[in-house]
């Protein structure tokens, strides 16, 4: 526990901010559109800001989100540079004890039933923010589930900072359209 400002942040944050968030969907830096573009300007301004802040990153005793990381993003990149900062910082990561269960192969945190979002493998975030005081903020890029689960987050104290709105809402119109 903590009394230092935190936050969680989804892995997919760092992703963009490596530039290797779009290698999915196969695309060049020619190739994306000015809302992809925004959004990765968006996560690098922010981890650096983030990274100089003095705030603190709040993960698991248990790996989860760090191995995330690390198997997630390249090798030499900013968004290990960064991560190795904080590492490299005495106190500047939080770690907190969270339950999991093991589900095909995945290890999944234990939340309350009413925190049970839709995607399993978010739930690590879920739970990390809810053993820290003050409650940190998640911090998303490109993730839609966080938007589907923001009532039941809120009502539970938690808060969902969107770093790529208009991303999200693109995201929200292809998959509805």
């Amino acid at each position: 526990m903590s009394n230092e400002v935190a936050y969680v942040i989804d892995t997919n944050v760092w992703i963009l901010a490596d530039g290797s968030g779009n290698k999915g969907e196969g695309k060049r830096v020619g190739e994306l559109s000015e809302v992809e573009l925004e959004c990765i300007q968006n996560c690098l301004n922010w981890l650096i800001e983030f990274s100089q802040s003095g705030y603190k990153l709040a993960v698991d005793l248990n790996y989860l989100i760090l191995g995330e990381y690390d198997n997630t993003f390249g090798k030499g990149g900013l968004a290990e540079a960064i991560l190795n900062q904080f590492r490299g910082q005495a106190g500047s990561i939080i770690y907190v004890n969270i339950k999991y269960y093991e589900e095909g192969g995945h290890k999944i945190a234990i939340v309350s039933e009413d925190l049970q979002i839709i995607d399993k493998s978010d739930r690590k975030f879920v739970a990390v923010a809810l053993e820290v005081t003050p409650r940190p903020s998640i911090i998303n890029a490109s993730d839609t589930d966080w938007e589907k689960s923001k009532e039941v987050l809120f009502k539970n104290n938690i808060r969902v900072e969107e770093l790529c709105p208009n991303y999200i809402a693109k995201k929200f119109r292809r998959n509805s359209g």
